[in-house]
Order: structure tokens, then sequence, then C-alpha cells
């Protein structure tokens, strides 16, 4: 969706500018934390804390500052596929031929165990991207045939690697009432997912649904090592009911502030920068 009607460039500039500003943030306060010894699980390196703050530690195999970064790789790595797309431009008809290139090549890196594959086609989240792109395709033209095999192929195949890795329900609740939880978690977040791609929650009011999707992402970020620092420092003193609530209102606050104070500013300042720096060759 980001990338339809761009060129590789503009879209490598608003997918930086979206992602860096927070997760900058993110690495600054959470490996200063860790430094004063107040995240105590590990303390990282210079070299840790570097690599970090280039959000390609994965590729150097360096460890994760906070244990949430690991998806920001799948999608850095997704955003590199589509920006290599978008340099042949994105139609489509194009769109299906990509999709469709994109799972059978997924089945050939499983079938034959080839890591290449695995790491380039992001094997793990795959499944939720391409369902992405043909939910995308089904909002913009219409729900035509090929668009919903797509996504019901990308939900087959979510449900499979879900439960083939024994998800923890299973371990906690027995076989089938969690392989049932997990089954209806993921299809409740697909079935969602599709109720907007044909409109059907038009109707509700975006507003608050814009407020928490900005700060969704910061939230993300933050949540993990802020949560449970709060958890260890208040629970002697509120106990379970007043903790759980206190946590949860600080997190979101810290969230909100990351949004207001580094978003807001440095977004629009970093994507201008960005497009200036590609046209620098004009002048």
């Amino acid at each position: 969706m980001s990338a339809w009607g761009r060129s590789t460039g503009e879209f490598a500039a608003s997918r930086i500018a979206r992602l860096y500003p927070a997760y900058w943030a993110s690495v600054i306060v959470l490996g200063a934390l860790a430094l004063a010894g107040l995240i105590t699980d590990h303390r990282p390196t210079v070299s840790e804390l570097l690599a970090n703050l280039t959000m390609l530690q994965h590729g150097m195999k360096v460890r994760d500052l906070e244990i949430v970064y690991w998806t920001l790789w799948q999608e850095l790595v997704f955003y590199v596929m589509i920006g290599c797309f978008s340099a042949v431009g994105i139609t489509y008809r194009r769109c299906l031929g990509f999709m469709a290139g994109w799972t059978f090549l997924l089945l050939i890196g499983e079938r034959l165990d080839i890591s290449l594959l695995k790491v380039v086609l992001v094997q793990f989240s795959a499944p939720y991207f391409i369902a992405g792109m043909a939910l995308f395709l089904i909002y913009r033209f219409g729900g035509s045939l090929l668009p919903w095999l797509f996504v019901a192929t990308a939900w087959i195949l979510a449900l499979v690697q879900l439960l083939g890795e024994r998800p923890p329900a299973v371990t906690r609740f027995g076989e089938a009432t969690g392989s049932a939880l997990a089954v209806g978690v993921i299809s409740l977040i697909f079935l969602v997912m599709c109720l907007v791609a044909l409109g059907k929650l038009d109707g509700l009011d975006w507003k608050w649904f814009t407020v928490l999707g900005a700060v969704t992402y910061p939230l993300y970020l933050f949540h993990h090592h802020i949560g449970f620092l709060l958890i260890q420092w208040l629970h002697p003193i509120l106990g379970n009911r007043l903790t759980l609530p206190v946590v949860l209102l600080t997190v979101v606050g810290v969230a909100w502030l990351v949004y207001r104070l580094v978003e807001v500013p440095l977004q629009p300042r970093l994507k201008s920068a960005l497009a200036r720096s590609l046209r620098a060759d004009a002048s």
C-alpha cells in the first residue's frame, strides 16, 4: 500500500522516516537503562549498541537489545523486496505474480531446507505479508477470485506454520484446547482484516483508532522492558490489582510521549531530508 504509485526512492524514504525515529529513541533509552544496571538480563557492549542503532543487527549476527526487535528485521527484508518490486513497477497483475512466486519459493525453501530462501523470503512472516498484499488488492480493486485465493492460502500457511511450532497455548492448555485457541486467534485477525478490506467497518468512528494507531509502534518498542521494570518496582507496593492498570497506563503514556516528542517532529524532517538527498544530483 505504501509503495503503490511511488518510486523506489520515495518508498524507501517513507519507510525509513516511519521506522527509525522511535526506534532510535528506544535503543538510546533502553541502552541507557541497561548500562545503568536497571535492565539485568543482559548488559550490552558498545558494539552491540552501535549495531542495534542501525536496525541491521540480525544481519551482523548481533544480539537484539530488546526482544521485540527481531520482527523489525523481518519488516526490513520485506521492504527491500517491495523496494525492488517498485523499481520494476507495481501493478495489479504483477502483484498477483509476485505473490505467486513468493509462495512457490517459500514452499521450495521449506521442502529442500534452503536457508537462503527462508531468510530472504522471511519465512515466518511471509503468510501475513502475502495476506496483507492480497487484501490491499481487494480493498483497491474489489474482491475477485485470485486475491481471495491468496488470502486463503496465506491463512493456511500461517496456521500450519504456527501449529507445527507447537505454540505456548498448546503446552499450557493441552493439544485440543491450545490448538483451537491458536487457530481462533489467527483466524480472528484474518477475519477483521478481511472486513476492513471489504469496507464493512467503514461506519466505525476511526478517530480514536487513528490515535491508538499512532502510539502502537512506540508502545511495541518500549512496552517489554519498561513494563517489567515497573512491575518489579510497583508490585511489592501496590500488589496485583493496582500494578497492572498502573503499568498499562504508564507504558501507553510513554508511547504517547515518544510519538509526540520524537515521531511528530522528526518523521517529516527526516523524510524531507531523504527526499532532498535523492534529488541531490539534480542541482
